[in-house]
């Protein structure tokens, strides 16, 4: 099924915050006893054992469809070289995927429909499957707004027309005054497609479990192609 992904991120960062004011911290005396006594009466609250979190999709508004809204990572290509391209084929592979699941647990999903479903966790199949299943997947552009705008006239005005303070015309215009000036970007040549001299340079993830999982998926790459 095909469901706004905000809504499963927001209903799975609820899950989350129940969870943690559930489980509760060690220090903390429970939320119905300030008086710190553990007379074993836990009507008040107290420590609760989460057995299972899950996440599903709400359904859409309207006739809006099944429609996923995600974020993602894009591979882009400063060479067109024979050596780059076959870099970013590797990437775009099921085979890449599968490396950098075993390599790095969590936090990596991929949107190539031919990758094992067994290959992710219990809970991160759900995910994937919502977004494999889904007709139509958007990317949420907010991240790459200015912060002007991402922070700014974007968020007031996406809650202006929840609250119905502004309609969505209204709110669009306002998020549109928000951009400031662009300046002009120079013209830059295309590359030339041409026989590579086996070296390509990479500029991956900054996290360190990304750059791990990212290192170890291209050492069997690296020992095939040389």
């Amino acid at each position: 099924m095909k469901r706004p992904l905000w809504r499963i991120l927001a209903a799975l960062f609820a899950l989350s915050l129940f969870a943690a004011a559930c489980a509760g911290d060690d220090d903390d005396t429970s939320a119905g006893d300030d008086s710190g006594d553990d007379s074993g009466d836990d009507s008040g609250g107290g420590d609760v054992e989460i057995e299972s979190v899950d996440v599903f999709p709400l359904p859409p508004v309207g006739d809006s469809g099944e429609v996923v809204l995600t974020g993602g990572t894009f591979a882009g290509a400063f060479s067109a070289d024979e050596d780059t391209m076959a870099v970013l084929e590797y990437m775009a592979s099921p085979e890449y995927v599968e490396r950098r699941l075993e390599a790095e647990v969590g936090g990596f999903l991929s949107a190539n429909q031919n990758v094992d479903l067994e290959s992710y966790s219990g809970f991160e199949q759900t995910l994937v499957e919502i977004l494999q299943n889904a007709e139509s997947a958007r990317f949420d552009g907010s991240d790459d707004m200015v912060a002007e705008v991402g922070a700014g006239t974007f968020w007031s005005a996406a809650t202006d027309i929840v609250s119905g303070n502004a309609t969505v015309e209204e709110a669009f215009a306002e998020v549109e005054s928000g951009y400031p000036a662009v300046p002009e970007i120079a013209e830059c040549p295309a590359p030339e497609i041409g026989p590579g001299d086996g070296n390509v340079t990479i500029f991956g993830p900054e996290v360190e479990q990304e750059q791990q999982g990212f290192q170890q998926s291209f050492d069997a790459f690296t020992e095939e192609t040389g």
